[in-house]
């Protein structure tokens, strides 16, 4: 687990999902998160930094050569000592400026998956990941400077009091949300099983926002589902990309070849993410030793192996691809995040399915997470995914081949009498082959 008092580096996996503070489900990616040796999308290592006893030393040999020539730093000092002294709520502790100062480094950089956590908010996040917890279950995010459900988890409380991918947040209670970074909205959102928080919303077709009542609860997640349609093509439903989800694909590609399928398709729907191993893996059941995704880097990686000549690290597919012949088409809509995007880009880019639905969210970039000697940690983005093909996943997100728009507006009628258009589509284009 992250402990911040181990001084040897702690290799983790890398987590493909939209932001690992994000899972206010919260707990669908919670168990096993640092087991073994694999990587995990989103955050690539904690390694403990120490702070010098200088920290705060004031002389002028404690700034850097290359920035005594461009940067006054005795405005910084300025400011600690305008606030120290005329600050109404004075006195304002030392330790609150500091962790305030370097907040405010990681927040130039107006990223939303870059952030600075003090040592309290460092170990509520640590512990969150190191157990199972309660939320409304629902993967929430930062895009165009809003916050968002990127999507509620197939049967949870966000689900059920009615939340969509898409929906904007424009308040958590009494609070507004403008502003607010992503782990103050976690923090305020999460809770105990059994309360509930008012979330006011606002989506396209309303006037104006609503509040939606959702009650907390333990959230248990299917990763995988799948059946056989009528008409002998085979359904896959992949909720999220746990460790659980490449052994429950494998069980389930299993029993749906014995009928054996004509097609498949995968529904990726409302899937945030997961872990970029198990993307990788997954898509070996179409692709053998393929690249499936790469990652780019600004700056020399710390880590060498598996670079190209391009400075890219390559992940390899290295699957016995036993679907790479049947016909295949993938669903997605704006809540496939991540993973989902890894997956579903390296099969659309090698010819391997169709895609069909929205736009995805666009979640394409890697974060280290560090810690440091007193416990407080900081997280930057350090690369960006590619596609196969080149393509960048970060804002664009991967666009289906075929555009079905999802129902606007609320539907009333009965769940199962809803029209799923974008799985119709997805069966029209198997069994007419256009």
């Amino acid at each position: 687990m992250l402990d911040p008092e181990s001084k040897p580096p702690m290799t983790i996996r890398r987590f493909a999902a939209v932001y690992l503070g994000t899972v206010v489900l919260l707990v669908v990616f919670s168990s096993g998160l640092f087991l073994g040796s694999r990587n995990l999308t989103g955050i690539a290592a904690v390694v403990d930094v120490g702070l010098g006893s200088d920290v705060l030393e004031r002389s002028a040999a404690s700034v850097p050569k290359r920035l005594r020539d461009k940067i006054d730093f005795k405005q910084f000092w300025t400011v600690w000592d305008l606030v120290q002294e005329r600050f109404i709520d004075r006195p304002v502790s030392e330790s609150q400026l500091f962790y305030g100062a370097l907040s405010g480094i990681v927040g130039s950089l107006n990223d939303p998956y870059s952030v600075y956590l003090d040592p309290t908010t460092a170990k509520k996040f640590n512990d969150d990941l190191a157990g199972s917890f309660d939320g409304i279950g629902a993967e929430i995010g930062i895009k165009r400077d809003e916050l968002r459900i990127i999507a509620p988890l197939e049967g949870s409380p966000a689900e059920r009091a009615g939340l969509k991918s898409g929906d904007i947040i424009t308040a958590i209670g009494d609070v507004e949300t403008r502003g607010m970074p992503l782990e103050k909205a976690i923090s305020l959102i999460r809770g105990k099983k059994g309360t509930s928080i008012v979330l006011k919303i606002f989506r396209e077709s309303f006037v104006k926002p609503k509040e939606f009542t959702v009650v907390r609860d333990t959230i248990v997640v299917q990763s995988v589902k799948s059946k056989m349609l009528p008409n002998g093509i085979a359904y896959l439903k992949i909720s999220s990309f746990d460790e659980r989800a490449t052994a429950e694909v494998r069980r389930a590609v299993d029993n749906l070849l014995q009928f054996p399928p004509k097609a498949f398709i995968v529904d990726l729907r409302n899937d945030p993410g997961g872990f970029l191993d198990t993307a990788v893996e997954i898509a070996g059941e179409w692709l053998s030793r393929e690249p499936v995704v790469y990652e780019q880097y600004h700056a020399k990686p710390r880590e060498t192996n598996g670079l190209d000549s391009n400075g890219r690290k390559v992940y390899n597919a290295t699957g016995s691809a036993r679907l790479a012949k049947l016909k295949t088409v993938v669903l997605v809509n704006g809540g496939s995040a991540s993973a989902s995007e890894i997956l579903a880009g390296a099969l659309q880019d090698y010819g391997k399915a169709i895609l069909v639905g929205t736009r995805t969210f666009g979640k394409g970039s890697v974060q280290e997470y560090e810690t440091l000697s007193d416990g407080s940690a900081v997280k930057v983005t350090v690369a960006r995914w590619l596609t196969p093909k080149g393509r960048a996943i970060e804002k664009e997100g991967i666009v289906p081949d075929i555009e079905v728009p999802e129902p606007e507006g609320e539907q009333t009628q009965p769940e199962a009498e809803k029209k799923d258009l974008v799985l119709e589509k997805a069966v029209e284009i198997i069994l007419t082959g256009k």
